[in-house]
């Protein structure tokens, strides 16, 4: 079956995007020096990065696993653990975001887990790291001597333009989720009045759940704000470990940071397909502030870039075997939408 018309334009679009990106990474690169930086990797350093990488699965699947339990329970840590890792494959290959459909809907369909509590624990995961990236932005002033100009990729300045852009989602996100909390009631009810206002309505009602359960819970709060910190941390590691692997690339934290900042800022602005295009050339532009060789640079983004994709399509495989799955299963975003949509009302309660 073809997908939609709506959605071939859509994934047209995506994929200019990418292509235009990856033209500005790649365009002009000399193959030969690139390959050089390449040919002196020490492979051996992908081990470190894939064990920080592992620690910070292992701490994401933990952070979700708490957010599931709100007041009541939650599936257990490996059930948590093995559907995290499946669904980030699916965000990870799947063009337009589709993947983010993929961890509630297993929960659910798996775990009984009800929808609306998934989508809600999911929304606070996704707030938690736009918190710690807005953090990240702002800091990044301060680890590392930006030029007047700031970070500039195509004359935008991204450091400003992400200070903005995700400034503007965790106010929206924290004051929004604060105003239904106290409002309660009268809120839900202007909200079931909206077009899918009782989905919606549902979706809000264990947001509320959620954020209520952390706020008469400051020490788990607290706890899952530093297992926010340390999962970045461990990312930084696996950049600083990569790093070390290339001559010709500084490797400290402040190079880390900065190299993950900018690039996890691009792909959040720019989430073209498995994050190709938009991954090598904000990562490959940061590096251009450490005065490296700009090919070296490109080469350090896109063994980066695959070694970090590897390393999810990898464990992502895994579990997807042990789940019984295939990749077919994860490409049918809207069959697992309308079911999810025609679900049981019980389901979202």
């Amino acid at each position: 079956m073809s997908p939609p018309k709506g959605l071939r334009w859509k994934l047209a679009a995506v994929l200019t995007l990418t292509a235009g990106c990856l033209a500005l990474a790649l365009g002009g690169i000399d193959v030969d020096v690139a390959l050089d930086a390449v040919a002196g990797f020490r492979a051996w350093m992908l081990l470190p990065m894939a064990l920080c990488y592992l620690c910070a699965h292992a701490l994401r699947a933990l952070r979700l696993q708490v957010l599931l339990r709100g007041e009541g329970d939650a599936p257990p840590y490996t059930r948590v653990f093995s559907i995290n890792t499946v669904g980030f494959l699916a965000i990870n290959v799947m063009p337009l975001r589709l993947g983010e459909a993929v961890r509630p809907y297993l929960l659910w369909e798996r775990e009984g887990v009800p929808l609306g509590r998934a989508l809600a624990a999911i929304l606070l995961e996704r707030l938690l790291d736009l918190m710690m990236l807005l953090v990240m932005l702002l800091g990044l002033g301060f680890v590392v001597g930006l030029p007047a100009e700031g970070l500039t990729v195509e004359g935008i300045d991204l450091v400003s333009a992400g200070q903005r852009a995700v400034g503007f989602a965790v106010i929206v996100g924290v004051v929004g989720g604060i105003a239904v909390v106290l409002v309660g009631d009268p809120a839900l009810k202007l909200i079931r009045h909206l077009p899918m206002g009782e989905r919606v309505a549902q979706l809000a009602e264990r947001f509320i759940e959620g954020l209520s359960a952390l706020a008469r819970r400051p020490l788990r709060l607290l706890g899952l704000v530093a297992v926010s910190v340390c999962i970045w941390a461990l990312t930084i590691g696996g950049v600083l470990s990569v790093m070390a692997g290339f001559d010709g690339i500084p490797t400290t934290i402040s190079a880390a940071w900065a190299t993950w900042t900018a690039t996890i800022t691009g792909m959040t602005l720019l989430p073209t397909p498995g994050f190709f295009g938009a991954y090598e050339l904000f990562c490959s532009r940061a590096l251009w502030l450490f005065d490296v060789n700009v090919d070296v640079a490109r080469a350090f983004a896109i063994l980066l870039h695959l070694g970090q994709l590897g390393f999810t399509v990898l464990i992502g495989s895994l579990f997807l075997v042990l789940e019984g799955l295939s990749l077919r299963d994860l490409v049918r975003p809207a069959d697992a939408k309308e079911s999810a949509a025609n679900a049981p009302a019980q389901a979202a309660d």
